[in-house]
C-alpha cells in the first residue's frame, strides 16, 4: 500500500485539529460515552501534571482528497478531544462543524456537560496551561493515503484485530462505501435506521443465526463468526462485470422492477421476495434492504 510521501508521522493534536478533517457520509456517528470521555479527560490531565514530555493517543487514518482530509479511523477521538478543546475556550475548530446526526449531537452535548464540569473545577491558569499541554504535547500516529480503497484496507487490517469495530460495523462501512451513487440523504437515513437497532441484536443477527445458515448449507461449521469471516456478507460489486456477476445483477433487477411496476398485481401474486439467504447479495443499497426486512 503507497503512503503519501511524508504522511506517515508523529502529528501534534494542535496540527491535526487544525487540517480541513471532515466526515464523510459512511461514518459511524459518535458514541463516546460520558466514561470514555471522563477518561480522555483524566488520562491527558494526568500526563500534564505529571510533566510528560509527550503524550501519543492513538492513531488515526485519513483519506486525502483535494485539499480535504476524509477521517477513515479516528472519529471517536478527535471529536472528544475537539469538544475538550472547546470547553477550554478553542472554538474554532473545524471539526466541531461537521455535520453530526441527532444521535451524535446528544452525545456530543451529555459529554460537553461532563468534560465543562470537570473544566470549570480547574483554576483559570490552570486551564490555559493544560490546554497547551493538549495541543503542543500531545500527539497522535497519522496515516494518510489519497486512495480510499487503500485508507480502508489500513482500516480493516486494524479492526479486524478487536481493537474497536464490531463485525456489523465493518460491514456497515463497506457497504456504505460501496453506494456513491446515491443521493446522501438516503444514505443519511440508512445509517440512522441501521443505528436505531440496538446494536447488540445487530451483533446477535450475524452472529447466532445469518453467518450458521451461509455456512450450514454447504455443510460448514458456522461457529466462529468475527471481523475476519465478513467477506460471507460483503456481496458483488456493482462494477463487477464477470458473467456471474451481471446474471445476479440482472436477476435482482429484475425483481426490483417487477415489484415496482405493478406486474405482481396483473399476476395476482404478492410482490416477489427479493432475497435469498443462499444467493449472493448487491453490495451497497441493497445489503440494507435485506437487514431491514428481517
Amino acid at each position: 500500500m503507497a503512503l503519501l510521501q511524508d504522511e506517515l508521522k508523529i502529528r501534534k493534536i494542535h496540527e491535526l485539529l487544525h487540517m480541513k478533517l471532515t466526515l464523510p457520509s459512511y461514518q459511524r456517528p459518535y458514541s463516546w460515552s460520558v466514561k470514555s470521555a471522563n477518561t480522555l479527560f483524566q488520562d491527558t490531565y494526568n500526563a500534564y501534571h505529571e510533566g510528560l514530555q509527550e503524550y501519543r493517543i492513538g492513531s488515526v487514518i485519513l483519506h486525502k482528497e483535494n485539499e480535504k482530509y476524509n477521517i477513515v479511523d479516528g472519529q471517536q477521538r478527535l471529536t472528544t478531544l475537539s469538544i475538550l478543546l472547546y470547553c477550554l475556550g478553542e472554538k474554532n475548530l473545524g471539526l466541531l462543524q461537521e455535520k453530526y446526526n441527532q444521535l451524535s449531537n446528544d452525545v456530543i452535548v451529555a459529554n460537553y456537560e461532563i468534560l465543562a464540569k470537570r473544566i470549570s473545577e480547574l483554576p483559570k491558569d490552570e486551564q490555559n496551561k493544560y490546554k497547551e499541554y493538549l495541543f503542543e504535547r500531545c500527539s497522535v500516529v497519522q496515516i494518510v493515503t489519497d486512495s480510499e480503497q487503500e485508507a480502508f484496507q489500513f482500516f480493516d487490517s486494524q479492526n479486524s484485530r478487536g481493537k474497536e469495530l464490531a463485525p456489523h460495523d465493518l460491514l456497515k462501512s463497506y457497504h456504505l462505501r460501496e453506494m456513491n451513487d446515491e443521493e446522501e440523504d438516503q444514505k443519511i437515513r440508512i445509517i440512522n435506521q441501521w443505528e436505531n437497532v440496538n446494536q447488540d441484536d445487530l451483533n446477535d443477527l450475524f452472529k447466532i443465526y445469518l453467518y450458521p445458515l451461509t455456512q450450514w448449507y454447504k455443510g460448514k461449521s458456522g461457529l466462529g463468526y468475527s471481523s475476519s469471516k465478513i467477506d460471507v456478507f460483503k456481496g458483488i460489486k456493482t462494477t463487477n462485470v464477470f458473467n456471474y456477476a451481471i446474471y445476479h445483477k440482472a436477476s435482482n433487477l429484475f425483481v426490483e422492477q417487477f415489484n415496482a411496476n405493478g406486474s405482481n398485481e396483473l399476476l395476482a401474486s404478492r410482490a416477489l421476495n427479493q432475497f435469498q439467504l443462499t444467493q449472493p447479495l448487491m453490495a451497497g443499497k441493497r445489503f440494507f434492504l435485506l437487514y431491514s426486512t428481517l
